[in-house]
């Protein structure tokens, strides 16, 4: 799924809203922790906090910088964010009519992106009753005491383990495993458990991490600078595009995507829009010599970026080989671009499925790799198909849509 950065590493912990400021005095079991923080939830009116988030991706490590603050369903992140000596500045805001706006800068160029988050609910519930539209709007719901996105958002059994300190602040510990599935893990694995650790005094979060079963922490999250129950302008939750601002409505392509009606497009460049030609390529084939776009002129390709570390790459990668073993013999190209830091590690999965057949790009930069910036590729897996006109027909899962598309140029 091609997201916001936010969603590019498979997982996003979201702010929690809490309410009152006077201490409780300590608890001792978990039901009356969660119920008195529960409580104090229901009573919150507003807060602000900063925000400081590490995530470690293997070799890969990003840094989060920021603000966050919350007005009944209002909300609003200024975020700074560093990654591969690259800075982006986002700022996300939930105005009063639930619409998000998502306004991100990179090297002087700026996207913004507006979503209508109630006709995403609406459409969500069409496809599931039981779906949670959290998992879409990416911020704190009123009148929730905590909520994790994507693949965190499942219940994780959380149980109280103990008390701490964190700069001075008494904290309650509690922790979970996250009921989630391998292809929905992050790059190293399925987390172990999520360690959640919320003042005794306002029930707000000071800390959040996410451990791996290796004992690793990939994911911090604190918080500082904790203001509860302030005067917030609403002002402050309100976006409007200059007019000569390029403005991006995703609603339509993301209800279409939950309905399996057509590839979303997400927030991707113009120029990578369905239709465009297709940016050709000349990269270092895993295999010697290089690999050109051009070569398969004539015939449908589709991309393939993606990485051996990347739990849901591995995930998909059965389906893509039965599309592969059904398409090839009909003309379908498919061209593997490797996110991997190491040669040994993509060349070790590669032998250990051993029907991947179709070449692969390497070049060892990991994300920094020039196909993937070339195709503005900011989460993987992510599938590209060109048609063979060389045309950009659209960004896919694998699935009922991208099979439909496959069709349109094989003669069978």
């Amino acid at each position: 799924m091609n997201m916001s950065w936010r969603l590019t590493l498979g997982l996003t912990l979201i702010l929690l809203v809490v309410g009152g400021v006077s201490s409780y005095g300590q608890l001792d079991n978990t039901e009356d922790v969660l119920g008195w923080a529960q409580e104090k939830a229901k009573d919150a009116s507003s807060w602000k906090a900063d925000v400081d988030q590490r995530v470690s991706m293997g070799e890969m490590e990003m840094t989060v910088t920021g603000s966050a603050m919350a007005k009944g369903a209002m909300q609003r992140t200024d975020f700074t964010m560093n990654v591969l000596e690259q800075s982006v500045k986002s700022i996300d805001i939930t105005d009063a009519s639930r619409v998000k706006w998502s306004i991100a800068e990179r090297e002087g160029q700026k996207q913004i992106t507006r979503v209508d988050t109630e006709q995403i609910r609406e459409a969500a519930k069409e496809v599931d009753p039981d779906f949670d539209p959290a998992m879409l709007e990416g911020s704190a719901m009123e009148g929730r005491y905590f909520d994790i996105v994507g693949e965190l958002h499942d219940d994780l059994n959380l149980a109280l383990t103990g008390t701490d300190t964190i700069n001075g602040e008494p904290v309650y510990t509690l922790e979970g495993k996250p009921q989630v599935d391998a292809q929905d893990g992050l790059p190293q694995g399925v987390p172990e458990r999520v360690v959640l650790q919320i003042s005794q005094n306002d029930a707000f979060p000071r800390q959040v991490s996410v451990i791996m079963d290796d004992g690793t922490e990939t994911v911090r999250i604190q918080f500082r600078n904790i203001e509860i129950d302030l005067e917030l302008e609403d002002t402050l939750f309100s976006y409007t595009p200059a007019s000569d601002e390029q403005v991006l409505d995703a609603t339509d392509s993301i209800i279409a995507m939950l309905r399996g009606e057509q590839p979303g497009q997400g927030s991707g460049p113009a120029h990578l829009a369905p239709g465009q030609p297709a940016p050709d390529f000349e990269a270092p084939a895993l295999a010697g010599g290089t690999i050109s776009l051009s070569d398969y002129a004539g015939k449908p390709v589709l991309l393939d970026f993606w990485a051996s570390w990347c739990g849901p790459c591995r995930a998909k990668m059965p389906d893509l080989i039965a599309l592969y073993q059904e398409y090839a013999p009909k003309g379908l190209e498919v061209i593997g671009i490797s996110l991997d830091n190491t040669q040994e590690d993509l060349e070790g999965y590669l032998t250990e499925n051993p029907e991947m057949v179709w070449p692969q790009v390497y070049d060892g930069d990991g994300w920094r790799n020039a196909v993937a910036n070339l195709y503005a590729v900011e989460a993987i897996p992510h599938l590209v198909l060109i048609s063979p006109d060389g045309a950009i027909r659209g960004t896919f899962s694998v699935g009922p849509a991208l099979r439909a598309a496959i069709d349109d140029y094989i003669d069978e």
